[in-house]
């Protein structure tokens, strides 16, 4: 079945969670990476400046195969300002790991 566009739109409380996650990421990211993303930006991002461009970031679960482990756990996944931070779940508030996407298109 082909996903219309409307499905892919966020609801509130979706844009909540996704809010919520964003910022607890960049909270609780290490200084170094964050810094390393933040001299491709021409400023620093606020909360006031995220709102109206949440409905285009992306927040979701995603099957990871860590190199160190066996299978493909389940990790909640938040993109945002060309870096995905990687959580066990929707509900931790400290990222498991970051990678900064410079270069590339998520969509």
């Amino acid at each position: 079945m082909e996903k219309r566009s409307e499905d892919l739109l966020l609801n509130k409380e979706q844009k909540s969670k996704c809010l919520h996650d964003l910022q607890t990421a960049i909270d609780q990211s290490e200084r170094p990476a964050y810094d390393k993303v933040l001299q491709y930006s021409t400023m620093h991002l606020g909360l006031l400046l995220i709102l109206p461009a949440l409905s285009y970031q992306l927040c979701g679960f995603l099957l990871w195969n860590f190199k160190s482990s066996d299978g493909w756990p389940k990790l909640w996944v938040v993109f945002f300002n060309f870096c995905m931070y990687f959580f066990k779940n929707y509900q931790e508030s400290a990222p498991l790991a970051s990678l900064p996407l410079i270069s590339y298109r998520v969509g």
